[in-house]
């Protein structure tokens, strides 16, 4: 074998063992292809570069390769390289002898490519397979649903997902439901839970927002944050999901969805347009369908239309007559239609309304269409009903060759118009601001207008509820005023008299067509031949009534009669009202109460003096700003929240009281302003008609009670002072809550009968108890006494009561009142007072030291019994500069320890004074003495009292004094010793130092003369030290 050849071949190529399938040889575009080094080929089998999974079958093949005859051979392959992917070869192989063992040289050429190429080309073309089939599928078969499941059948198979599903949409209720689901025979299929069927579209939020953009969700749902979605999805294990919206004729009809639940996938491109394929054709289907179905059920409509319908069609030409006539004008009109056919339209058209029809049947000639609106027609009993008819040009339209004619009856709806806008005119007027008279007048004005009314009047029932009285009438011509004159006396009518009576009495509408020969109407019947009245109603209330006249034929007049009829049923509560808004403004304007009316948007819309008076505002400000900006801020939302929630829906005529409510108003000048508020609500015109009581001054007081009462409660416990009431004739008294602390017990654990309180009394103090109380208190106001007493907690205390018996207006005894006072710390303190005293009287006795005490209130000061032995002096006796002790101070500083004393007093802000000072005793020797005392005060800095002590300091002053003069006798002697003994001290020496230098010679002084100054300084010196022992030896015997 060419070396060169194998190594630089542009194949991958080895040889290998065929018995221990072990590679003996590698090229280096083998080492290039599959990742791994010469070394590790040379150390590895050939089964180490195949899957797993395809070893067997390269076992198989190399043992047909043993055995083979010929040399040569090759096939496909798969071949994993060493980073763990997978490529598809096509291997060519020899058998050789490679160095003495039977062997194979293999060259494996690269076809991965082209592979995948090829395999991706038959999966497309197994794709457009199934894309032709579901298009079959759903664009031929009439039964889309059924389809569909086979379209979900074919696809699922094809791409392998677990599940697939429709989900149709409700738009309207926001809700999605499933309809239709396939899934493989692993998988449980969901159609049947009731968790997937109308499930709001705010329950799928990460579905939702991506479909209604039109978007398509696809997810891993491991991966979804934490929903409800991901605990839907995982509830029913699946682990990928992609979901297509369905959109027809823009709208969101649904969407498709793909599951896989045994393993997280990604789709490939092709299968997503084969999803894609399927979610389209789907829509186009649904859009057929619904179009198909749309069209289906407006034919069946017209059909229905023509045939049982209420609307009339008819043919006429340009100039209105009739050439054809539907049948539905025997039930619209009560006339057959070949009655019509040769007539003209006009012959039935109210003669008023022609004019106008005339002028649009002119214009259909030049334009498509155009609507009629209503008018009278005749029908077949002679009556006019109302129509309403839409005009369409066909004269240039084959077969047709006319005007189209479609005809609505709308008699009903016109009346009822006419009814509601005449209502709605009446109750503007009367609401109108005003007198009751003038908006009455302007109301019934609109009546005479109507077709037969001459004239017509209001009345109403009287305050006291005893008669009817003429509040307004009108009339339409001069020639019906003779009719007000003749009878200016007929103002007023009682029940049961006249018409206007005779209307409360019968309490129901009436027409009276012969009017002159109506014996009930006493007033003179003037040019009138009809009369028609209307009772006034309000919550079954009679409040009035509504009569109109004509001059014509009372048959002439029904259909107004019919009319008002109606209308005066309606304006029965606007009527009460303004009675109401009239007496109520009459009150309004005189009450000294705050009143006003307020809208439910809040704003004021009216309001008398006194609430203009208490708030203090101008008019512009109060009106434009709703009530709440003048309630205080701390009380604003709870009363926007009352008012608020008191205005609900409830039937027009209902009126309703709130409860009283507290809140406090801001006055122009920032005042606060306490009122307690009113009102009814009046829903049909949305107003609160409110009331207003100024409790300012009535809530200052509650609150100083408020104030005293806590300050009284917090006193009493501060003081422990409890307070009980029983009545004579009853066993359980009545206790305080500090009465219930001092005892140690709650209401809820102890009852204070006479016996339990026995009880909590010490042993040795329970016979007070057991005495007559009244005995006690019989002749004296209160009775006082203390005892100890056993609390809850088994604890002993001490209190003090008093108790008083308490008498009616006859002086009859009727109860027992008390005090109780916890005195237990008193106690204490009186005990260690008392014990504190006798110590401190010891101590006095005991003491060197005087100790003093002056009392500042009544300038009298107390001495202990100490320092009595030097001089006599008064235990207590008033302080001044002349008493026993002050008299003792000698005379030089006398006057300075009492100024420095009563500096300190007047200065308030001392608490402390010290001095020292000489006295002379009774014997005449003198005494040293240093005093000092605390100053108390109260809180205005005055002294209450000064306690201090006076100590003998006589012995330690003399000893002092002694170390002084030794002192100054000991600087005389160290004074001599540093400067007299120095002087011939320093001579001696300095002659020393001569003798020794000076020459025997020396002519100007000799060694002799030297000695004797030696001797003379030595002279000198001792007579200094025989001084200086001499002051020693006095000083020792001092």
């Amino acid at each position: 074998m060419d070396q060169s050849i194998f190594d630089f071949a542009p194949f991958p190529m080895w040889i290998y063992d065929l018995v221990s399938f072990r590679f003996l040889a590698v090229n280096k575009e083998a080492i290039r292809t599959y990742g791994y080094s010469e070394r590790e080929f040379l150390n590895m089998t050939i089964k180490d570069i195949r899957p797993q999974e395809d070893i067997p079958r390269l076992e198989r093949a190399v043992k047909e390769a043993r055995t083979r005859t010929e040399l040569y051979n090759e096939g496909l392959y798969r071949h994993r390289k060493k980073d763990g992917r997978i490529i598809y070869v096509k291997i060519k192989s020899n058998h050789i002898t490679f160095n003495g063992l039977k062997a194979e040289i293999i060259t494996a050429i690269d076809l991965t490519d082209r592979y995948e190429r090829e395999q991706k080309i038959e999966v497309q073309k197994n794709y457009l397979t199934v894309i032709s089939t579901i298009s079959q599928l759903l664009l031929k078969s009439n039964d889309w649903l059924q389809s569909l499941n086979t379209c979900f059948k074919t696809v699922g198979e094809t791409i392998g997902i677990d599940r697939i599903y429709f989900f149709q949409n409700n738009l309207k209720d926001k809700t999605t439901s499933q309809r239709l689901e396939w899934s493989n025979e692993n998988i449980i299929p969901q159609l049947d839970n009731q968790d997937l069927q109308n499930i709001p579209f705010s329950e799928l939020p990460l579905f939702m927002e991506p479909l209604l953009k039109k978007k398509n969700f696809e997810a891993i749902v491991k991966d979804l944050p934490q929903s409800i979605t991901k605990d839907l999805l995982l509830k029913q294990e699946i682990k990928s999901i992609l979901v297509l919206p369905l959109w027809v004729n823009d709208f969101f009809y649904g969407f498709i969805g793909f599951d896989n639940c045994t393993e997280e996938r990604e789709f490939s491109e092709e299968e997503f347009q084969l999803i894609q394929v399927l979610t389209s054709n789907l829509g186009h289907v649904i859009k057929q369908l619904e179009a198909f179905q749309e069209l289906s059920y407006r034919e069946a409509r017209f059909k229905s239309l023509i045939e049982n319908g209420k609307d009339l069609i008819a043919i006429i030409d340009k100039n209105g007559n009739y050439s054809y006539v539907g049948p539905t004008s025997k039930t619209v009109l009560g006339v057959y239609p070949y009655e019509f056919i040769g007539k003209n339209a006009f012959e039935f058209i109210h003669q008023k309304d022609q004019p106008r029809l005339k002028h649009s049947l002119a214009r259909i000639s030049k334009i498509k269409y155009i609507t009629i609106e209503p008018y009278r027609f005749l029908d077949a009993n002679g009556e006019w009903r109302w129509i309403r008819t839409e005009l369409t040009n066909h004269l240039d339209t084959p077969f047709i060759n006319g005007i189209v004619a479609n005809t609505h009856e709308v008699t009903a709806e016109v009346k009822q118009r006419r009814i509601e806008r005449l209502a709605a005119s009446l109750a503007k007027e009367i609401g109108k601001p005003g007198k009751l008279s003038t908006c009455f007048n302007q109301a019934i004005r609109q009546l005479t207008a109507l077709d037969g009314i001459d004239s017509s009047e209001i009345w109403l029932v009287s305050q006291d509820a005893i008669r009817l009285d003429l509040i307004s009438y009108s009339f339409q011509k001069e020639k019906h005023s003779s009719f007000y004159e003749y009878g200016k006396e007929f103002t007023s009518f009682t029940l049961g008299s006249g018409l206007p009576g005779y209307i409360w009495k019968e309490n129901s509408s009436l027409l009276w067509k012969d009017l002159p020969n109506k014996k009930e109407f006493v007033r003179h019947p003037a040019n009138f031949k009809s009369a028609m009245g209307f009772p006034i109603e309000y919550n079954t209330e009679f409040i009035g009534c509504i009569l109109c006249f004509s001059s014509t034929q009372g048959e002439k007049i029904i259909d107004e009669y019919n009319l008002l009829k109606e209308v005066i049923q309606l304006i029965g509560s606007v009527v009460k009202q303004k009675i109401t808004e009239v007496e109520y403004r009459n009150f309004f304007n005189i009450t000294p109460d705050p009143h006003c009316i307020i809208g439910f948007d809040g704003y004021i819309q009216k309001y008398n003096k006194a609430f203009q008076n208490l708030l203090g505002y101008e008019k512009d400000k109060l009106l434009s700003r709703p009530i709440y900006d003048f309630i205080y801020k701390d009380d604003k939302l709870d009363s926007q929240a009352k008012i608020k929630s008191f205005i609900i829906d409830k039937s027009p005529n209902h009126r309703a009281s709130y409860p009283k409510h507290e809140a406090r108003f801001v006055t122009s000048d920032s005042q606060i302003k306490w009122m307690v508020w009113s009102g009814t609500v009046i829903q049909e015109s949305k107003i609160i008609v409110a009331v207003a009581k100024d409790i300012t001054d009535e809530r200052l007081v509650q609150e100083k009670l408020k104030v005293a009462y806590k300050q009284l409660k917090t006193a009493q416990k501060i003081a422990k002072l409890g307070y009980w009431f029983r009545g004579l004739d009853s066993d359980l008294s009545v206790w305080s809550e500090e009465t219930y602390r001092i005892y140690g017990y709650s209401p809820h654990d102890f009852i204070p009968t006479q016996f339990n309180i026995s009880q909590t009394f010490f042993p040795e103090d329970q016979h007070l108890i057991e005495k007559d109380p009244i005995g006690l208190i019989k002749n004296k106001n209160v009775h006082s006494f203390e005892h100890r007493i056993l609390t809850g907690k088994g604890n002993i205390k001490w209190v003090h009561q008093e108790i008083r018996l308490l008498k009616d207006k006859q002086g009859q005894p009727y109860g027992i009142e008390g005090t109780i006072q916890d005195i237990t710390e008193s106690k204490l303190y009186e005990k260690e007072l008392a014990l504190s005293n006798e110590r401190f009287r010891l101590a006095m006795k005991a003491s060197n030291e005087i100790i003093w005490e002056l009392d500042h209130q009544t300038c009298v000061i107390t001495r202990g019994d100490g320092g009595k032995s030097m001089s006599e002096f008064n235990n207590k006796e008033d302080f001044n500069k002349a008493n026993s002790w002050f008299s003792k101070i000698i005379a030089e500083e006398r006057n300075r320890v009492w100024d420095s004393f009563q500096k300190s007093l007047t200065d308030k802000n001392e608490s402390y004074w010290y001095s020292e000072y000489k006295i002379l005793s009774d014997k005449g020797c003198f005494f040293y003495f240093i005093d000092r005392c605390y100053i108390q005060r109260d809180e205005a800095g005055n002294p209450i009292r000064s306690i201090g002590s006076a100590l003998d300091v006589t012995s330690s002053r003399e000893q002092l004094d002694k170390i002084k003069t030794q002192n100054e006798k000991l600087k005389e002697i160290a004074w001599l010793q540093s400067h007299v003994i120095r002087a011939p001290l320093a001579r001696i020496l300095g002659l020393i130092n001569l003798f020794e230098v000076i020459d025997d010679n020396d002519e100007e002084m000799t060694k002799d003369q030297i000695i004797e100054m030696i001797s003379t300084s030595a002279h000198e010196l001792d007579e200094v030290i025989k001084d200086i022992t001499k002051k020693i030896s006095a000083e020792d015997i001092g």
